[in-house]
């Protein structure tokens, strides 16, 4: 997809081509959801998830950090994303955040 690459304008492209639901990773903690479709997001680590669990769904750093197993936690991912295919809401939706961003941009060809 060719667009904007900041949390709140891709996740809204990436629904406008038709994604049904977001994965959306985060190593910093971004909080955004989206007001479409929802929004599971996994934290690459798991300092992150433990400041910030209210927040996060699914803590990816546990395979570093944990004795797990990749197949286990991409099991656990897997069965988080088939209860938000199913109408589960997620973390980010149960505390009201929700955006939506379209990017306004000016044809500046031609200009100068």
């Amino acid at each position: 997809m060719n667009g904007p690459g900041n949390d709140f304008e891709s996740m809204t492209g990436i629904v406008a081509s038709g994604a049904n639901v977001i994965l959306f990773s985060t190593g910093m903690g971004t909080t955004e959801g989206n007001l479409i479709a929802p929004v599971v997001k996994l934290s690459s680590r798991t300092e992150v998830y433990e400041k910030m669990g209210e927040d996060i769904d699914f803590n990816a750093g546990a395979l570093l950090d944990e004795s797990i197993s990749m197949e286990q936690l991409s099991d656990k991912l897997l069965d988080i994303v088939i209860e938000v295919a199913s109408g589960k809401t997620r973390q980010v939706v149960d505390q009201d955040g929700v955006e939506l961003s379209i990017l306004a941009r000016s044809d500046q060809r031609g200009k100068g």
